[in-house]
């Protein structure tokens, strides 16, 4: 259940919640342009009524939820049009809200309709049989929106990028055998005089001659330069270059209200994220954005793990055992994978020599998704303790007074699960090695 825009995932206190005659229920199904409202509890008689979507008619509904007094209300996470309700509902903070999955509800056996989904969904959050979906701070989902924004502004201008290079391609012009990159400052300027209609490969490629590791590709960029590009090809270019320069402006924009958003609460958290091997300033922006700064509402690592689709799915039925994928959240689990491949990078990295370890027996891929789970493990750890970052192997271990590690180590227990691994490796490598444990 949601309680102060966060999850309770504690049953109990749910179904006690629920047995309490003087709670009363509410379940809301909604549409683009109507919602369907029925309130219940076991002394109340049922009522079911339909609103608009409009603020004022929201605010009619509230006021209908006031007057009823209403104590729980559940809905569900039907596109973006849950949003507009919740924000209205939770002004006040009388009313309980719990959003619910609509895939938890789809195969409910029985006639279907409007009014039937808002009284099943009363009913089942009367008897406490609703589990309620994580649902940040205001602040929270405002720098969500931003993220995610960003990420869709990235995805549009590759777009913009590759219609430029199957244009170049139409040309026949090489610019890609000569340039690593079209669109640094040597390539956006032939680009623009492309597109511009200056075609002559002699004048392009005197380019080249203004930087000392380009003058090689000279002779070379002569040849590549030199296609027939037409009055069309010119003013696709100039259309996919301009989307390209307004794209980059609005990314640059969107940055800055990130950053200026996270410099200004969430300072230390990031600081704290930017600890951990592969962790950089982005993938950090986006931690905070997708999983909140406030671990209390995950009960443990793994629980933060399966609502974020890191963990290894579990389907066995008898001796079969079905590898299904796990949804979770996909725009943190994007950005999980991508540091991942920083982290095996890391030098001396305790987490580099788990992935070659695990891609030994399990294959790189999947090796690599595993990484990831604990890099989400990781930042749960230091967001919830408010300690940085320890490798295992690093050589900072001496000075770990304020430190975590990745299973909040630093228990005697851990240790001896280290030397024990230590000792293992040794003795498959053909040594002979004895480790005890004394009294003292």
């Amino acid at each position: 259940m949601i309680q102060n825009n966060m999850t309770c995932d504690n049953d109990s206190e749910l179904h006690r919640s629920c047995d309490n005659e003087a709670n009363r229920f509410c379940g809301l199904d909604i549409h683009k342009s109507s919602i369907i409202a029925c309130i219940k509890n076991i002394s109340l008689k049922e009522q079911v009524r339909t609103f608009g979507t409009t603020t004022t008619d929201l605010e009619k509904l509230r006021d209908w939820l006031y007057e009823n007094e209403i104590t729980h209300l559940a809905m569900e996470s039907t596109g973006s049009y849950w949003k507009p309700v919740f924000n209205i509902l939770d002004e006040g903070d009388k009313i309980k809200l719990m959003l619910v999955n609509a895939k938890q509800l789809k195969f409910v056996p029985g006639r279907k309709s409007d009014v039937k989904d808002c009284q099943w969904l009363s009913h089942l959050l009367q008897l406490g049989l609703l589990k309620g979906s994580f649902v940040p701070p205001e602040d929270i989902r405002n720098l969500r929106d931003l993220t995610r924004y960003e990420v869709k502004l990235q995805h549009q201008l590759t777009g913009h990028k590759n219609r430029i290079h199957r244009i170049l391609h139409e040309c026949n012009i090489k610019l890609c055998d000569v340039l690593t990159d079209i669109f640094g400052k040597t390539g956006f300027k032939i680009l623009k005089d492309l597109s511009e209609g200056k075609t002559d490969a002699e004048e392009l490629s005197k380019y080249f001659l203004q930087f000392a590791a380009l003058k090689k590709k000279y002779d070379k960029a002569r040849i590549a330069l030199n296609g027939k590009v037409s009055d069309h090809h010119q003013f696709m270019l100039r259309s996919a270059l301009n989307q390209i320069e307004s794209a980059l402006k609005e990314i640059d924009d969107v940055n800055s209200r990130i950053k200026e958003k996270v410099k200004m609460k969430f300072s230390k958290e990031q600081d704290l994220l930017k600890t951990i091997p592969g962790v950089d300033e982005k993938t950090s922006q986006t931690i905070i954005a997708e999983l909140g700064v406030d671990m209390e509402v995950f009960p443990s690592e793994n629980h933060a793990a399966s609502w974020a689709g890191t963990c290894p799915s579990k389907n066995k039925s008898g001796e079969n055992i079905r590898h299904v994928k796990n949804s979770g959240n996909r725009h943190l689990k994007s950005a999980l994978n991508q540091s991942s491949w920083s982290t095996i990078k890391c030098k001396d990295s305790f987490l580099k020599g788990k992935y070659y370890y695990l891609a030994g027996k399990i294959g790189a891929k999947r090796a690599l998704s595993a990484i990831a789970n604990k890099l989400l493990k990781s930042a749960y750890h230091v967001l919830s303790s408010g300690k940085s970052y320890i490798d295992r192997h690093g050589r900072s271990e001496i000075n770990s007074g304020n430190m975590c590690y990745l299973n909040g180590v630093n228990s005697f227990k851990d240790k001896i699960n280290l030397v024990k691994n230590y000792v293992r490796d040794l003795n498959k490598d053909g040594y002979k090695t004895v480790f005890e444990i004394s009294d003292n």
